[in-house]
C-alpha cells in the first residue's frame, strides 16, 4: 500500500510542473497579444502616410493651398446692351490680376465688343477699361470651383454710329474658375456694366438709349 502511494506522489510532480508551464505560456501570450497590436499599427500608418492615401472623409483640394502672385487671362463670349440699343454681337478680353492674398485681389481689365445698331444700318465698337476688386467665395483648395464676385469702375467708349468716346463705367461681375494646375485655370463670369455720362441717340430713335451692357465671357489663363 505504501508502494503505491509513494508512486502516485512521484507520478503527480512531473504533472504539475507540466501545468505551471502552460499557465505560465498562456499568460505570456495573452500578455503579449495587445503590445503587439499596438506595435503593428503604427507601421500601418506609415504605410498608407507614405503612399500618400488619406481618409475617406477627408477633402481632395483640387490646388496646394497658396495663391500665385500674378495671374494673366484671355477669353471671349458675347456682349449685349440692356436697353436695346444694338443686337448681340461678340466679345473679347483681357485681364490682368494681382492677388493680394487667396481671398482677395486687384484685376486690371481690357473688353473690346462689336454689335450692330437695332436701329440703322451702323454698329457700335465697345471699348472698355477698368480695375475691379475681387473676392474668392471659396479658396482655391477649398472646392472643385473657386467661385468669386467683382465690383470696380472704370472708362468705356462706343465708337460708330451715334456713339460715345467717353463714359464712366461700373461694373460688377459673378463667376467661377477652375485651377487646373497651380499655374493654369479655366472659367467663366457673367458682368453687367452701368455706364454712366454716356448717350447714344440717334435722331430717328425715341428717347435717348444707354449704353449699359451685360458679358458672358470665358476665360483661361496662367499664373505666376
Amino acid at each position: 500500500m505504501g508502494a503505491a502511494t509513494g508512486h502516485v506522489r512521484r507520478s503527480s510532480k512531473p504533472a504539475m510542473q507540466t501545468r505551471t508551464m502552460l499557465a505560465a505560456a498562456s499568460v505570456l501570450v495573452v500578455s503579449s497579444a495587445p503590445v503587439s497590436a499596438d506595435e503593428a499599427m503604427p507601421k500601418t500608418e506609415q504605410i498608407v502616410d507614405a503612399r500618400g492615401a488619406k481618409p475617406a472623409d477627408a477633402p481632395s483640394p483640387i490646388m496646394p493651398e497658396g495663391t500665385p502672385v500674378v495671374s494673366f487671362e484671355g477669353g471671349a463670349g458675347m456682349i449685349g446692351y440692356l436697353q436695346g440699343t444694338a443686337s448681340v454681337g461678340p466679345a473679347w478680353n483681357v485681364r490682368v490680376t494681382a492677388n493680394l492674398s487667396n481671398r482677395f485681389g486687384i484685376e486690371g481689365n481690357y473688353l473690346g465688343g462689336y454689335n450692330a445698331r437695332t436701329v440703322g444700318t451702323g454698329h457700335l465698337a465697345l471699348t472698355a477699361v477698368d480695375v475691379d476688386c475681387r473676392y474668392n467665395i471659396l479658396r482655391g483648395h477649398e472646392g472643385p470651383v473657386q467661385p468669386f464676385l467683382t465690383a470696380g469702375a472704370g472708362w468705356v467708349s462706343y465708337a460708330g454710329l451715334g456713339g460715345d468716346m467717353g463714359a464712366l463705367a461700373l461694373p460688377i461681375g459673378i463667376g467661377a474658375e477652375r485651377p487646373m494646375s497651380k499655374h493654369f485655370k479655366v472659367g467663366a463670369r457673367f458682368n453687367y456694366r452701368l455706364t454712366l455720362l454716356d448717350d447714344l441717340g440717334l435722331g430717328d430713335f425715341p428717347g435717348e438709349p444707354g449704353g449699359d451692357t451685360y458679358t458672358l465671357l470665358a476665360h483661361f489663363g496662367g499664373s505666376l
